[in-house]
């Protein structure tokens, strides 16, 4: 589940910036403008700006360190509550991962209407997976919320471009 969770978030990245080329393409001041209208505008520059992560999220290689440290914070959800909900987070992400890598395909047949919902039911999955951390028991703190947080982040990146772009949603 880790790696598969890594792999999503760095694909994620990677789509965001491969299919959506254009961002690549504006000037700077452009890319800043569009991420006022973001809901984390400095999270938006670090992604669209050259970022040394980025390139390393491009290949999908980068993966090690995350995952050795959601391994680390696994064990502290052995109970049958934190069991279930991190096998639920687990089919999400293969929801999620399978949504985004059909919705580069869609991207690169210039679909990008379709690459746009598709994304959007990643996201969707990936929200489902924070949100079952309150459900079913007693809450617990869900050890995936940062990288949930970057993937809706990076969905609100890509619904902007997309309307920036023309495309309805």
């Amino acid at each position: 589940m880790e790696t598969m969770k890594i792999k999503h978030i760095c694909f994620l990245t990677w789509f965001l910036l491969s299919a959506f080329s254009v961002t690549n393409a504006i000037p700077k001041s452009d890319i800043k403008n569009l991420c006022r209208e973001t809901a984390d505008a400095a999270f938006c520059r670090n992604k669209l700006n050259t970022d040394p992560r980025i390139e390393a999220a491009r290949d999908l290689g980068d993966v090690l360190v995350i995952a050795t440290h959601i391994n680390s914070v696994s064990g502290e959800y052995s109970g049958p509550n934190g069991r279930r909900r991190i096998n639920v987070c687990n089919k999400n992400y293969d929801i999620a991962l399978a949504r985004f890598k059909a919705a580069w395909e869609n991207a690169l047949k210039k679909s990008f209407a379709e690459a746009n919902r598709l994304t959007g039911v990643g996201n969707n999955a990936v929200n489902d997976c924070e949100n079952g951390w309150g459900r079913g028991g007693q809450r617990q703190k869900s050890p995936l919320t940062l990288y949930n947080t970057n993937v809706t982040k990076l969905y609100g990146i890509i619904r902007l471009l997309t309307q920036k772009l023309g495309i309805r949603i």
